[in-house]
């Protein structure tokens, strides 16, 4: 099964919408963090991933992640590869940036 996810950070909360093949959405909201919105980003997807309880649970094959100007700046797209990787070192994941580069 694909999943299609979106985040938007900034304000008092940081919200993660993620949408599967089917067109079942789901929404997270976690608080926002201005020092490292990073932290947020992060933060937000994890609740959307207990609510899904997916992802690694469901055999997924392949991640792709892409982030808004990660070709620019790699470093997040490469941070969530990373934990992916740790979770579940059999799914192949890959990052947009590496795509384009």
């Amino acid at each position: 099964m694909q999943y299609f996810c979106g985040v938007d950070t900034g304000g008092t909360f940081t919200d993660c919408v993620v949408m599967d093949e089917q067109g079942q959405i789901t929404i997270a909201k976690s608080p926002s963090t201005p020092s490292d919105f990073a932290l947020g980003f992060f933060n937000a997807l994890e609740v959307a991933a207990e609510k899904l309880e997916l992802i690694l649970d469901q055999h997924v094959e392949a991640i792709a992640i892409a982030f808004l100007w990660g070709f620019i700046n790699p470093s997040h797209e490469l941070a969530v590869k990373q934990l992916v990787q740790e979770m579940s070192p059999e799914t192949f994941v890959t990052c947009a940036h590496e795509l384009i580069a």
